[in-house]
């Protein structure tokens, strides 16, 4: 529950620095720590998919959930990427 709690803050932090980056506001003090949580949570998710297959009794819904949160911050961590790269969505929204 921890890390998945880490994964949504760490991604509410990159998709607002994403928003100012799109209105050409300052988003570097917001992206820096966004890129630190998002390193040592899949981090730790990753170490944890380890851990949990490895064990004496393999833990496959552990290791399938974490894989999943994984899987959904990369699908984010592509859209960020494709806004720092100006090819984002481009909606701007009210």
């Amino acid at each position: 529950f921890g890390a998945s709690n880490q994964l949504v803050a760490a991604l509410a932090l990159l998709v607002v620095g994403c928003w100012l980056l799109q209105r050409g506001r300052t988003s570097l003090p917001i992206l820096i720590p966004s890129v630190l949580m998002l390193v040592t949570t899949l981090g730790a998710l990753v170490w944890q998919i380890h851990g949990a297959l490895t064990a004496p009794e393999p833990r496959w819904s552990i290791a399938a959930i974490d894989a999943v949160l994984v899987a959904l911050a990369l699908v984010v961590l592509a859209e960020a990427r494709d806004v720092f790269r100006g090819r984002g969505s481009g909606n701007s929204g009210p």
